[in-house]
């Protein structure tokens, strides 16, 4: 059963308006007409924060509790750097919009955001459609099984740095967009390990308190000229669940490409195309990075789905929407008729071992679109903008889609860390670990340092360490200056690893968190309970 039934939708809507008194029925109504910044600028214009508070109050404003029907809240998940509150739209069946609510329903929790990247506007937009349409009881089909929590402005503070030079190649919107990173200067999709942004604690903090099962992440491209009205990936990170893994590759993404598809849009794995393995004669499709400072690679490494979606930078504004759109509802109708299964992984075991290093897996072939551009001016700047053009044409190339572990440790209970690495201890309880003073003895592994390097260059103001060496013998470590961090949820231990590990390429000592006690020292200050 699919998720757009026209006919039955009119004839439920005319069953739930009648027991509405007329006021709430002309309100309710009213949002029919309600439209977005970019429908009522004939897609010239994207949304600033005050557009997007604001249409959501007219949203909330004009909803009224349907007998029977799902319920729409609305509240806040923290504030960006600059002070402004991010918006969270709470739907389905539940009580209200805590946390605490939301869990007592029972249902799959599912988390979308816009916006991560403020020039990446699709999903913003997309996502202020949708919540206009579940207010309406477009979808109150979903809230049998799901509830869904929405945040279409997520990196609010960099939607408002509005330039019409951002993303210059994108075709538009050609009244502007906002830029990339947050006021901080950081790339939010970079951030996830590290939390040094209030926008990244914030979501790690609404993953856990609502216990999030599934988190779809919404972009835009920005390079390669394929033929694909959007392109999307699961979480590439080694480490997570086989079980998520192969969902996402062999039931929702193959139904999600169908279906769409079928609304005449080609979807693939996300990919840029480079040079291939016989040199510069030859083509490769290659997926991005399997870390998890990215927001949808954290997802699966909590034990989560991450589902990534980019619109197509060089389609119209309004056909990226349009593509962010339907992804969404597509995704979200797999979800709800699997949403059992789903929540069965969620609560599946730790795995026994923990990738710290990974790599590109051998290439398979693929067969890959590709497509042509055409560059047309800027209509205020003149400079070039390049819109999707001519014929698409399949071609068959090696493609690099999925990653493999080069090291990895067993999974353990808990670490030691020195109780005056104060930093590192408060971005673990970010994490949601707890963090409590060790007692007694505690037998533990010592990580020896042969050699440590430092990045020639800065990342998101880190110059990130590696670290070589190898564990000891495990000893008997009194209690006493640790604090000892354990996964209280099994879903989280992978994650656990990932920070703590000292080879890890993504963790902790990679951040720069254990600096003053590393350089120079003969083992790392981070201690592996084997208890």
């Amino acid at each position: 059963m699919r998720l757009l039934l026209p006919l039955f939708v009119l004839v439920l809507a005319g069953c739930q308006t009648s027991r509405l008194t007329p006021a709430q029925d002309a309100a309710w109504r009213s949002l029919d007409t309600l439209r977005t910044v970019p429908e009522r600028t004939a897609y010239v214009h994207t949304s600033r924060y005050a557009e997007v508070t604001a249409y959501l109050d007219r949203v909330f404003a004009a909803t009224p509790a349907r007998p029977g029907a799902p319920r729409l809240f609305r509240t806040t998940m923290g504030t960006t750097v600059e002070g402004r509150p991010m918006p969270l739209v709470v739907w389905g069946r539940v009580s209200g919009a805590s946390p605490e609510a939301v869990q007592a329903a029972g249902k799959l929790v599912v988390y979308i955001q816009g916006n991560i990247h403020a020039g990446e506007v699709e999903g913003k937009e997309a996502m202020q459609t949708f919540v206009r349409d579940l207010a309406r009881g477009r979808y109150d089909r979903l809230a049998d099984r799901l509830v869904l929590l929405v945040n279409p402005i997520y990196n609010a503070d960099g939607n408002e740095r509005v330039n019409l030079r951002n993303r210059g190649l994108q075709l538009g919107p050609v009244g502007g967009m906002g830029q990339r990173p947050n006021a901080q200067g950081l790339d939010l999709n970079r951030d996830m390990m590290k939390l040094a942004s209030p926008e990244a604690r914030a979501l790690v903090a609404t993953l856990n308190a609502y216990d999030a099962a599934a988190l779809i992440d919404l972009h835009t491209t920005d390079g390669s000229f394929h033929g694909y009205r959007l392109t999307y990936s699961p979480g590439l990170h080694p480490g997570s669940p086989e079980a998520i893994t192969a969902f996402l590759r062999g039931t929702l993404y193959p139904r999600v490409t169908e279906r769409m598809r079928a609304s005449g849009m080609e979807t693939y794995y996300y990919g840029n195309l480079g040079e291939g393995p016989r040199g510069a004669d030859s083509l490769s499709w290659s997926s991005f990075d399997p870390r998890a400072r990215f927001v949808t690679n954290y997802a699966g490494l909590t034990g989560r789905l991450g589902i990534l979606s980019e619109a197509y930078s060089y389609d119209s504004f309004e056909d990226r929407i349009a593509a962010t759109y339907r992804f969404v509802v597509e995704t979200l109708d797999v979800l709800h008729d699997r949403a059992d299964a789903v929540r069965a992984m969620r609560r599946a075991a730790a795995p026994a071992a923990v990738p710290t290093r990974t790599r590109f897996a051998a290439p398979t072939d693929a067969t890959i679109l590709l497509g042509e551009v055409t560059p047309e001016p800027h209509p205020v700047t003149g400079e070039t903008m390049l819109r999707r053009s001519g014929p698409v044409r399949a071609v068959t190339i090696p493609e690099y889609g999925t990653f493999e572990t080069v090291e990895s440790v067993p999974t353990v209970r808990a670490y030691l860390v020195p109780d005056s690495a104060r930093a590192a201890l408060a971005t673990l309880r970010a994490h949601g670990f707890t963090v409590r003073p060790a007692s007694g003895a505690v037998r533990a592994e010592r990580f020896v340092v042969d050699s440590t390097r430092a990045a020639p260059r800065p990342f998101q103001g880190v110059r990130e360490r590696t670290v070589w060496g190898r564990y000891a013998a495990s000893e008997a470590v009194s209690g006493a200056g640790w604090m000892e961090v354990t996964a209280s949820n099994p879903a989280l231990a992978p994650l656990l690893g990932v920070l703590l590990e000292p080879r890890s390429e993504d963790g902790l000592v990679a951040w720069g968190f254990f600096e003053a006690a590393l350089v120079g020292a003969s083992a790392s200050p981070v201690l592996r309970a084997v208890d």
